[in-house]
């Protein structure tokens, strides 16, 4: 099965099913929690991210992507904020486990 990261999850089940065939963790935790043990890198990379985003008062955690692929995070959206964007990188760059972090995220 090829990898599709647009496909849905069901409910109760947070793993897209492309996901569980070796597709690459594009992974939301709905409650926002950080469901971490057992979970390849990538989608422990991608937890630690989204919940260090959700937890800065400063950032508007939903209007950025976040996407980890062999330990090299992409953050992509638009934001309300000049600063957002270098705050954003700065605390995914904290994440134990990233190697790099590709910033595209457009500021207005």
């Amino acid at each position: 099965m090829v990898p599709n990261p647009s496909d849905e999850t069901s409910p109760g089940h947070p793993f897209p099913e492309s996901w569980e065939a070796g597709g690459h963790a594009h992974v939301d935790l709905d409650d926002g929690s950080a469901m971490t043990a057992g979970l390849p890198a990538d989608a422990r990379i991608r937890s630690a991210a989204c919940e260090r985003l959700r937890a800065d008062p400063r950032i508007d955690a939903s209007k950025i992507a976040v996407v980890v692929e062999d330990g090299e995070v992409t953050l992509s959206g638009t934001v309300l904020g000049a600063e957002v964007p270098s705050i954003a990188v700065a605390l995914v760059r904290e994440v134990n486990g990233v190697r790099v972090v590709h910033d595209r995220i457009e500021a207005r």
